[in-house]
């Protein structure tokens, strides 16, 4: 397959969303790093440590179900976003 015909294919909503996403999951790997690094150098943990590493499982969780959701109802283009959404 052709990609730049492909690349047409793909409407421009999709293509905002996860260049969104790109980089709110960017900066989110950045935060949760810091916070394992603190965790690795003997620092007592925080609440913001257990969030940094418990907060992008929930959010894998989280759009999985809403996948499955939209998908049983047929929306298969919101099912996909959600489905890839998490993946850095």
């Amino acid at each position: 397959m052709n990609p730049a015909a492909l690349a047409g294919a793909v409407p421009l909503w999709i293509k905002l969303v996860l260049g969104f996403e790109l980089a709110i999951t960017e900066l989110f790997v950045a935060w949760s790093w810091s916070h394992t690094v603190g965790l690795a150098q003997g620092r007592a943990a925080s609440l913001a440590d257990i969030a940094a590493l418990s907060l992008p499982l929930a959010l894998v969780v989280l759009l999985g179900g809403a996948a499955i959701m939209l998908s049983r109802k047929g929306r298969r283009d919101w099912a996909a976003l959600c489905a890839i959404a998490p993946w850095p």
